[in-house]
């Protein structure tokens, strides 16, 4: 694995730089045994990790391993082999929209008052309450920049829910109708990029989209990246390119033509399109592509997010370009 630094970041309204000088990009793997060597062998970035997730300062390698992404909660299962309740949907979507724009860390410590002050997530009783004091009382859980609008997604989503119990039924219908178009078009999608179109879909349709399913398909406070974590939240196999994740993925392998036309043939037929929805499909499509066979990708996304957030930082990348 080339390790390098990156000068990407994510932004939805730009465009991604192509390299549309790369070969064989079926040779390119992420080298996960250097980022679990980096991570959880004893040493500064163990530690850390040890202390943001509150766990036990014994464990090491492996077990810590384990031990975090039990607590990450994203073990792949297949969508349409379980049922899935109104209040397992609505937490999936409080915790992706919780945990985004401040620290896994802090979102976990207010995770259990966050359940109290939304009625143990059931949106019924959620919609209930005084709006007001509720939003009050979210906003100080969260803290930070985005909390008003993180508060008021999170009300929304309740009243979704409410109004339609059945959203994981029509989850569900759009990812069918994604594999079957695609199937059409002889295209063998990976469930992966399956649910990088459905983020795609409910974070940012098209008129198309929205004339198919409802006006209401666009996902309360979320885009393609933060629904991506939503569904796999619940479940879904997928790759979520948010900034560590990019900034990473980009500085190792260079988002190739190859990707470009991927994620194109992909959103074709769905009738998705524009640049936002390009960059992210390219992203998720690069991570997908370079994960090692035979890992769940949910796992494979979730140690390259830790690796980006705990061990080589944009602020050590910024370091080792000072020092070269």
């Amino acid at each position: 694995m080339r390790v390098a630094s990156s000068r990407l970041e994510w932004n939805e309204t730009q465009p991604c730089k192509v390299n549309k000088l790369e070969s064989r990009p079926e040779l390119q793997v992420i080298d996960l045994g250097m980022i679990r060597k980096k991570l959880f062998d004893p040493g500064p970035s163990a530690t850390k990790i040890r202390e943001a997730f509150g766990i036990d300062c014994s464990l090491i390698g492996r077990r810590l391993e384990e031990e975090i992404f039990q607590r990450l909660g994203q073990t792949e299962k297949d969508p349409e082999s379980y049922t899935r309740l109104t209040r397992d949907v609505y937490r999936a979507a409080v915790r992706a929209i919780g945990s985004s724009a401040r620290s896994w860390s802090r979102y976990c410590a207010q995770e259990p008052r966050l359940e109290e002050v939304l009625c143990g997530f059931e949106p019924e009783r959620v919609i209930k309450l005084d709006k007001d004091r509720t939003r009050g009382q979210i906003l100080q859980l969260l803290g930070g920049q985005s909390a008003t609008r993180d508060a008021n997604a999170i009300l929304s989503w309740a009243m979704r829910l409410n109004a339609r119990p059945d959203e994981y039924r029509r989850l569900l219908q759009i990812r069918r109708s994604a594999i079957e178009v695609l199937g059409v078009e002889c295209l063998k999608p990976a469930d992966a990029e399956i649910t990088a179109l459905v983020a795609a879909t409910i974070g940012m349709p098209s008129r198309y989209q929205e004339e198919r399913w409802g006006q209401d398909i666009k996902t309360p406070g979320m885009r393609p990246v933060l629904a991506s974590e939503f569904l796999r939240n619940l479940g879904w196999s997928g790759f979520k390119p948010d900034r560590h994740v990019e900034r990473l993925l980009a500085g190792w392998f260079g988002i190739g033509e190859h990707d470009r036309q991927r994620a194109k043939k992909l959103m074709a037929p769905l009738a998705l399109s524009g640049a936002p929805t390009l960059n992210f499909m390219m992203l998720a499509v690069l991570g997908i592509r370079t994960s090692p066979p035979g890992m769940q990708i949910s796992r494979v996304d979730q140690l390259v997010w830790l690796y980006g957030a705990y061990f080589e930082t944009k602020r050590s990348q910024s370091r080792m370009r000072r020092c070269t």
